[in-house]
C-alpha cells in the first residue's frame, strides 16, 4: 500500500498506471502547458480522505485530491511534497484548476454502464 508521502511525491508503486495528459489551451496564462493525471487507487483515495481535516471545506478537499492526482507537469514527474510545487499551484489559472477538478471527478465517478450494472445487480432476501 502506498504511503501518504508516496502519493504526495508521485512515487506510486504497484501496477502500471495510465497517465492522462492534457494540454492547457492557448491563451491561458499558466505556469505549465501540459499536465498528466492518474486515477487514484482505492487505498490512495482512502489515505487522502483520512489525512484531510474534518474542518476542510469541500473545495479544500477537492484541491487536495486534484494535487494527489497530478503525476507529471510538462512531461516531467511532479514532485508534490515540495515548496516549489505549492508555489506553482498557487499560480495555476482558475480555469485550469476548474478543468483539473472536472478531470479528477471524471476519473473517479462511475460510467453510466457501470452504474447501470451495479444497480441492476440488486438482490433481496429475507433474514430470520
Amino acid at each position: 500500500m502506498s504511503g501518504i508521502m508516496d502519493v504526495l511525491q508521485g512515487n506510486i508503486k504497484g501496477p502500471p498506471r495510465l497517465v492522462y495528459t492534457y494540454q492547457v489551451p492557448k491563451g491561458i496564462e499558466n505556469p505549465f502547458r501540459s499536465v498528466g493525471v492518474i486515477e487514484l487507487l482505492a487505498s490512495e483515495h482512502m489515505l487522502m480522505s483520512r489525512m484531510m481535516s474534518p474542518d476542510s471545506s469541500p473545495e479544500e478537499q477537492m484541491q487536495s485530491l486534484v494535487k494527489a492526482c497530478i503525476y507529471e507537469i510538462d512531461g516531467h514527474k511532479a514532485h508534490k511534497a515540495t515548496a516549489e510545487f505549492e508555489i506553482m499551484w498557487e499560480k495555476v489559472h482558475p480555469k485550469v484548476r476548474s478543468m483539473l477538478k472536472k478531470v479528477v471527478t471524471q476519473l473517479h465517478v462511475p460510467e453510466p454502464k457501470e452504474e447501470e450494472d451495479f444497480f441492476s445487480s440488486r438482490s433481496v432476501r429475507t433474514e430470520g
